[in-house]
């Protein structure tokens, strides 16, 4: 959902608004509230996922060191070093040579929307930026979207041209 990383840890039970495919996300980045689009195959799997623990209050709750089987207890959610560290763990038992951060996904996320050409006025309110040019880092690696202008570009030319 191009979450930042506190945001996606911090996520309660109550912000999910399954019936409308929404996540309110709040106090984000700048203290900010905002809805995000949660598509159907996330919402699956959080649910999925959230049936692993039955805790009223997080969806992603710390699981403390005996193997989670408390989780439904947890009063605080699950930190940030605890998701930066099952990355890495999972990454080099990947054997991935490349160093990964959560914010990747956020950044992939982004590039994905602008590929797939949802404006990007729409991208940089679904990413709580305060400014465009926050969101227009993204542009410069969408290679997709340039071919698909190129193409759009052409078929206005030949129109005109011909």
């Amino acid at each position: 959902m191009g979450l930042r990383l506190r945001e996606a840890t911090t996520l309660q039970v109550k912000d999910i608004l399954s019936d409308r495919r929404l996540v309110h996300i709040h106090a984000g980045k700048g203290a900010l509230d905002r809805t995000v689009p949660l598509p159907e195959i996330t919402l699956l799997a959080l649910r999925k996922y959230y049936k692993t623990h039955y805790n009223s209050k997080w969806i992603f709750p710390a699981l403390g060191r005996n193997g989670g089987k408390n989780a439904q207890y947890a009063k605080n959610h699950v930190s940030d070093s605890g998701v930066q560290g099952v990355l890495r763990s999972t990454m080099k038992r990947l054997n991935f040579k490349k160093h990964v951060h959560p914010h990747v996904f956020r950044h992939a996320y982004a590039t994905h929307l602008l590929e797939a050409n949802v404006p990007i006025r729409h991208v940089q309110k679904i990413l709580g930026h305060k400014t465009l040019k926050s969101t227009m880092i993204y542009l410069h690696v969408t290679t997709q979207a340039q071919i698909d202008s190129n193409d759009k570009v052409s078929k206005i030319m030949q129109g005109v041209l011909s």
